[in-house]
């Protein structure tokens, strides 16, 4: 019986202890998927104006871009 409540208290206190840690890990996700979803309409608001500067300041200095041509259209950098 002494050794069921020592592992009961012990797996409460890890239960516990994970709790925090889940919950940070959602609300990571979530802030993630929000950053995510507005570079998608930043990029969309940029090319619907045909702003070439605002498309560039989205993407890092050392971007691969690869357009429709492939191979044959594989920008590197951003300038």
């Amino acid at each position: 019986m002494r050794y069921f409540k020592l592992v009961s208290v012990a797996v409460l206190a890890v239960a516990v202890s994970l709790a925090p840690g889940r919950a940070a890990a959602q609300t990571s996700q979530a802030e993630d998927d929000a950053a995510i979803t507005q570079l998608g309409k930043a990029w969309q608001d940029a090319w619907n104006r045909r702003d070439a500067t605002a498309l560039a300041s989205l993407l890092a200095d050392h971007v691969d871009f690869v357009t429709v041509l492939g191979p044959k259209g594989w920008l590197k950098g951003r300038e």
